[in-house]
């Protein structure tokens, strides 16, 4: 009876909150237009806020920037026109009674004035931000990262619902884009390449179980799948492109947050009244850490243990151009202690005690600077660093004793240095030339303890790496130039180079792609390119053990893997929210490393776990291939709800240097996503919202046990010989998200609750053999989890 009475009470609250006052409360809209491909102010646009009555819009100033006062909150939708340029829409954003809404608005010129009414009708939401991609790119709200269930607020996690890509497991957010090993993907931030932003990512990774990006700080960014433009390299399967918003220039704002990830605080604002610049600032601390510490046990054994913290500085000034100073970093770290009651676990079994922390951070200092109204220079200065450290002690849990097992101590510092120079010749063509240098400087070492090494000169400890204070270099440079013939027909060309200095191998790397609007509304598009990524750096420095005791490197000589990437695209914007769209791809990797002896061994398997494996003795030897067709069919919100249907199907394939064609580790075959959203509004005050989502994909690939011979040796021994060609069980998962937001004077409130696998469907995540029973057992992905999140805008 007692917690009936408590949920009538919250009820009765709730509702109170909704209809206790009948006032409409309202916030302002800010922003700025700029040319899309130049990005210089538009003064005179006009900006429309659609459906109110009277209508609401004005004007922007000679800066571009525009003020709308008294909006009322809840959905709001924009419209944004020029002479000469062809209108852009912000469809129903979100305008928060505890939060200014600032809109960066691109308005991109019409190439022929005679085709503006053509496309008047239309905003084409589906068009990624940059203006050099025509094929397998898009754009996303950071409010997607939010609103899709399972995507908890992760952009990797997010990205796991569009065409073409696959998680690579529960536990981690690496992804797996058309078949390629998670290594192949790119992170950039502001159009600076930045390590690995997860919180307990292994060196060489891209991924990690937490991410560091503060959906609370970016903005609107675009995602790549591949055949991407020139002024990306060293990537091979996909392009991460964030943007950290800028924070408030004219007022004082402040986030709060609690959720399973974290409690956060977050403000911005300007430094003072008197100056355009502005500050942007969060901090993050694990909440089940601040639980722990308090005495509440809300998680079995082992405790994760992170913080994290990102900030921007916007300092425009009169004469130099506009300077910033961003920065991401986080700490992280975890133990798994053992206790009479501790059954072990796939990666930590019973005996063994680990320590494991993971440092990362970046900061940057950039410059924008217009030489004139067609031409700016955007240079940076950035220095970042990545460590990991782990130690693995075998124990005995009588006397408390501990001897060391394993041991790794491996850091990576990058210092970097980089320009870009932007030219818009006329409204038919424009160009882009930069450069990028970075030096880094490692320090790797780590060992393992094998007993039957008895003859090893550190005391049967096995080295794998032992390198300190090496430098390497990487030069990379490109130039790209995009034709309009109007504004039906557009082509683009680029190159890329790159050279790693230390062992002066490198690629030069040609780009094309042409987009051809066949209707207002479709266009075909056709696009290739050849990529081109260096090794993990720690791969290139893997000892190598010879008869006589003593260490070599055989893998300093390593070239780039190189990709060539073909793809075609269809695109249609059905109706003004609804969007088809469906790409083929072929994708051949060459220049692989391989094992010099004729093993399945190959790096296109490498890269999606909490720990890389070291192996030496690596040559170019090794080939792939990747093929796929996509579908992707999307209502966009409007009219209270959305939908998406992706699907992908699709063959990753390689060869070692042995000859024989096997299935990747990554090869899925195929993947169906479908999401779909719905949201009530309450009042005045009140949005409350459902999202759905439901995943289907191939199974798992892993590596078969050889249960015979793992009774023999006492531990598990793999066929490699049939390397990944057991699939498991498909995946399959639903997802769910309820949440509810709440305007009140000067502030705003949201609750969410994110349900996690609510059939607590057992996906299998791979095979390991129990010594104790001599039998194989699998080992499973995430159960059903609730995940809860509040959080206040003021």
């Amino acid at each position: 009876m007692n917690q009936q009475r408590f949920y009538l009470f919250i009820l009765f609250e709730l509702f109170f909150l909704i209809h206790a006052s009948p006032q409409d409360f309202t916030q302002t809209i800010r922003g700025v237009v700029v040319d899309a491909v130049i990005k210089t102010p538009i003064p005179g646009a006009n900006i429309i806020v659609l459906d109110t009555d009277p209508m609401i819009g004005t004007t922007t100033d000679r800066d571009g920037l525009f003020r709308i006062e008294n909006v009322s909150v809840g959905r709001v939708s924009i419209k944004v026109s020029f002479i000469g340029y062809k209108p852009a829409f912000i469809r129903n954003a979100i305008l928060k009674s505890g939060k200014e809404l600032f809109l960066d608005l691109k308005l991109e010129e019409n190439i022929e004035e005679l085709e503006e009414v053509m496309v008047k009708a239309f905003a084409r939401k589906d068009r990624p931000i940059n203006e050099m991609a025509f094929v397998s790119a898009r754009s996303f709200t950071i409010e997607e990262t939010e609103r899709y269930a399972g995507g908890l607020g992760d952009p990797s996690r997010m990205a796991q619902n569009f065409a073409g890509v696959l998680s690579a497991g529960d536990q981690r957010n690496d992804i797996v884009i058309r078949g390629n090993a998670p290594t192949g993907l790119l992170w950039r931030l502001d159009g600076i390449n930045i390590p690995n932003p997860n919180h307990f990512g292994a060196m060489g990774s891209t991924g990690g179980p937490i991410s560091m990006l503060n959906n609370n700080l970016l903005t609107n960014s675009d995602f790549y799948t591949g055949a991407f433009p020139a002024e990306f390299g060293n990537a091979l399967s996909g392009v991460f492109d964030l943007n950290m918003r800028n924070g408030n220039n004219e007022k004082r704002e402040y986030v709060g947050q609690i959720g399973f990830n974290g409690f956060e605080f977050g403000a911005e604002g300007p430094f003072s009244k008197n100056h355009l610049g502005s500050y942007l600032v969060n901090y993050r601390y694990s909440t089940l850490s601040v639980m722990n510490a308090i005495g509440f046990k809300v998680a079995e054994g082992a405790v994760p243990e992170y913080q994290d913290l990102s900030f921007k500085l916007n300092l425009p000034t009169k004469k130099a151009g506009r300077f910033t100073f961003t920065g991401i970093g986080g700490k992280s770290y975890i133990e798994f202690l053992q206790d009479e009651e501790y059954e072990g676990t796939y990666d930590n079994p019973v005996g063994l005690n680990t320590r494991s922390g993971t440092d990362m951070g970046v900061i940057t200092l950039s410059n924008l600077y217009y030489i004139n109204d067609k031409t700016w220079v955007k240079s940076f200065v950035s220095v970042a660093g990545m460590q990991v450290k782990n130690k693995i002690d075998s124990t005995n849990i009588d006397t408390g004793t501990e001897k060391l097992f394993y041991l790794e101590e491996n850091a990576e510092f990058r210092y970097s240095f980089g320009t870009k120079l932007k030219k818009k010749i006329n409204k038919r063509n424009n160009f882009d030339l930069g450069v990028i240098f970075d030096g880094f400087s490692i320090d790797y070492v780590d060992s393992v303890y094998l007993e039957e090494y008895n003859d090893l000169p550190f005391n049967n400890y096995m080295v794998m790496t032992n390198t300190r204070k090496k430098w390497i270099f990487l030069i990379q440079a490109f130039g790209q130039w995009q034709h309009h013939f109007n504004d039906r027909v557009s082509i683009y060309g680029g190159l890329h180079y790159q050279i790693l200095t230390n062992n002066n191998t490198g690629a030069l790397e040609p780009r094309f792609s042409v987009k051809w609007n066949v209707a207002k509304q479709q266009s075909f598009s056709f696009g290739y390119g050849l990529h081109s990524q260096i090794q993990p750096l720690i791969v290139y420095y893997t000892e190598s053990l010879l008869p006589g005791g003593s260490y070599v490197q055989t893998n300093t000589e390593l070239k780039p893997t190189k990709s060539h990437q073909w793809v075609l695209a269809y695109d249609n914007l059905l109706a003004t929210n609804f969007r088809l769209k469906i790409e083929t791809y072929y994708q051949y990797l060459f220049d692989v490393p391989v094992e010099s002896n004729p093993t399945p061994y190959s790096m296109l398997n490498y890269g999606a776990s909490f720990h890389q494996a070291r192996m030496d003795s690596l040559v170019n030897e090794g080939t792939g291939k990747n093929m796929g067709l996509e579908f992707t069919l999307e209502k966009f919100f409007s009219n209270h709800y959305y939908a998406l249907l992706t699907a992908s199907i699709f063959d990753s394939k390689y060869k070692s240097l042995d000859g024989i064609e096997r299935n990747t580790q990554f090869n899925g075959n195929y993947v169906v996503n479908a999401l779909a959203g719905y949201e009530f509004k309450l009042g005045k005050k009140g949005l409350l919202s459902f999202d759905l989502k439901v995943v289907n994909a191939g199974g798992k690939r892993f590596l078969l046990i050889d249960k015979e011979q793992s009774e023999i040796e006492g531990w598990a021994v793999y066929d490699f010989t049939n390397a990944f060609e057991k699939r498991s069980d498909p995946y399959f998962r639903l997802d769910s998200r309820i949440s509810f937001r709440l305007n009140q004077r000067k502030m705003s409130q949201e609750w969410a609750m994110d349900l996690q696998n609510i059939a607590n469907r057992q996906n299998i995540f791979n095979q390991y053999y129990d010594a104790t029973t001599n039998e194989v057992k699998f080992n499973y992905q995430m159960g059903f989890f609730p995940m809860f999140l509040y959080r206040i805008n003021f």
